[in-house]
């Protein structure tokens, strides 16, 4: 009776294995099967199987989740992202695990925007996911959401007070927003629970040495018309408060000497100074107040400017400002400034800038295009070269800009500048100087 079972089941699984359908599914089957124990026991080298297998058509969930983990080894985070996103459509019991890995793939990707709605999305089905209310208190912070970012760490910490990365993710929220004691305060109870966290060392160490402070002094010399020589020095200095607001600062006197017989080699000293406050909104919107003063031996002018910079994606940033005036005998004038700078790959800085002045008192109007490239050739070594145009209703000439920078050490710098205008006369300026940050 037992043989004779035995024999029917045989016959059975010959006749099904005959059926062309089953066969096929039974292939695909032991195809995603030996996917998975290839990913299982190469990790993302066995991205030759898992890609094989999905060109044959597999639909199994967890070969697509193991592929885009590859692609996402490889650098291909869009690819991969396109993966988890396809394997969502279809329902299945990893739906969580594929949810999360996208949303770190976005994040990698830096979309911290994207990256956090799936997160949400993850938490729609499940609020107390903890890998999913971890991650999308990440992206509050990258996004630049620090408050939004500090609750969403500190209710994990009423959960769990002993959860070491959830004090290092408040640490991180603090310190970018200036917090810095708070910052020091979390990273001490993390290290506490855990004496050996390298993170936690790491970022003290770093906070500790996190420069505030940046200044950059210069000296050089300019010759106006081949006849008028002067001396010129510039000072610039930033102090960032908080994360969200840097107080600048600079400075610029020249003193310039006069050759020609009619000027009875007499001296001209001319004196710039601004001040104002760069606040920051998430990093993505930038408001520049600031005064401006100019002192001649003859004049004096005071402005407030307003600049505003959108950085409108990765690669691109747009920039505007105004600036209107009075001069000391009460006639006004404005100097505006619009921008555009981009950023091709690593290396390469292309921008334009387009200036107009007007004095409608003395019935002077001037306008100017300028462009720049700035190619970062090594690591510590940037050159940028502009020139551009400028016209004035009587006069128009070109403008030249030639710069070098060269990075010594981390916190320490050396530039050169050469610009050149030519127009009603010709000016050539040459300066020289360090950066410090401290």
């Amino acid at each position: 009776m037992a043989l004779r079972r035995w024999g029917r089941a045989l016959c059975v699984a010959v006749a099904l294995a005959s059926v062309p359908g089953v066969a096929a599914a039974d292939e695909g089957a032991q195809a995603d099967e030996r996917a998975i124990l290839a990913f299982h026991r190469d990790g993302a080298d066995a991205f030759d199987v898992l890609s094989e297998t999905i060109a044959d058509g597999s639909d199994h969930p967890r070969v697509h989740l193991y592929y885009a983990l590859a692609e996402r080894e490889r650098g291909n985070l869009a690819t991969a992202a396109d993966v988890l996103r396809r394997a969502l459509e279809r329902p299945s019991d990893l739906e969580r695990e594929l949810g999360l890995e996208l949303a770190v793939t976005l994040s990698w990707d830096g979309k911290a925007t994207e990256a956090r709605e799936v997160y949400e999305s993850v938490l729609a089905r499940d609020p107390s996911d903890h890998a999913a209310r971890m991650g999308r208190a990440r992206m509050f912070g990258w996004e630049g959401r620090h408050r939004d970012a500090r609750r969403a760490f500190e209710q994990l910490l009423e959960d769990d007070p002993k959860d070491v990365e959830a004090l290092l993710g408040l640490a991180s929220v603090e310190a970018a927003s200036g917090r810095r004691g708070k910052a020091f305060a979390a990273y001490d109870r993390a290290l506490e629970l855990d004496p050996d966290n390298l993170e936690a060392r790491k970022n003290v160490t770093k906070l500790e040495e996190q420069p505030r402070f940046s200044a950059s002094a210069g000296a050089g010399y300019a010759n106006v018309a081949g006849v008028h020589h002067a001396g010129q020095a510039e000072l610039d200095v930033a102090f960032e408060a908080r994360s969200w607001s840097t107080i600048i600062a600079g400075y610029a006197s020249s003193v310039m000497r006069f050759d020609d017989p009619t000027s009875g080699d007499a001296f001209i000293q001319q004196h710039v100074g601004r001040a104002g406050v760069a606040f920051n909104i998430r990093h993505r919107l930038y408001i520049v107040p600031e005064y401006q003063a100019l002192v001649t031996s003859e004049a004096h002018h005071h402005g407030l400017s307003l600049g505003v910079a959108v950085v409108a994606a990765d690669w691109l940033t747009v920039s505007g400002a105004a600036r209107p005036g009075v001069w000391s005998d009460g006639h006004l004038d404005v100097l505006t400034r619009v921008s555009v700078e981009a950023k091709l790959g690593r290396r390469v800085r292309p921008s334009g800038h387009w200036y107009y002045y007007r004095d409608p008192d003395r019935g002077a109007e001037s306008n100017a295009v300028v462009g720049k490239l700035t190619v970062d050739v090594v690591k510590r070594l940037s050159l940028t070269a502009g020139g551009g145009w400028q016209y004035d209703r009587m006069f128009h000439g070109a403008i030249g800009l030639g710069q070098v920078d060269v990075t010594m050490a981390d916190r320490f710098g050396l530039y050169g500048r050469y610009e050149v205008s030519t127009g009603a006369f010709v000016r050539q300026a040459a300066t020289a100087g360090v950066r410090m940050k401290l």
